[in-house]
């Protein structure tokens, strides 16, 4: 509620997490999320948004970023899992 005052804020759900749909052999793979991450961004026209990524969502981020050329104006990693082995 408190960054609602001042930002827009979209909340994005790792397609297979969370209370997005997972299908019986839906790719949920660390290789597909930042793709996913990365059109989404695209289609909500966001150029470089502020970001806060938590756990996996934390290498998602980093991903989009580094492989998918995403620019965040800023990112906040809380507790990322960002380093194998991890699980």
């Amino acid at each position: 509620p408190e960054l609602a005052r001042d930002h827009t804020l979209y909340f994005y759900d790792l397609p297979g997490y969370g209370q997005s749909e997972k299908r019986e052999g839906q790719d949920v793979s660390l290789g597909i999320q930042n793709k996913a991450l990365a059109a989404m961004l695209e289609f909500w026209k966001l150029d470089r948004p502020n970001v806060i990524a938590h756990d996996f969502g934390g290498a998602t981020a980093l991903r989009a970023h580094l492989i998918d050329g995403c620019n965040y104006e800023r990112l906040l990693l809380v507790d990322p899992v960002a380093v194998r082995p991890w699980g």
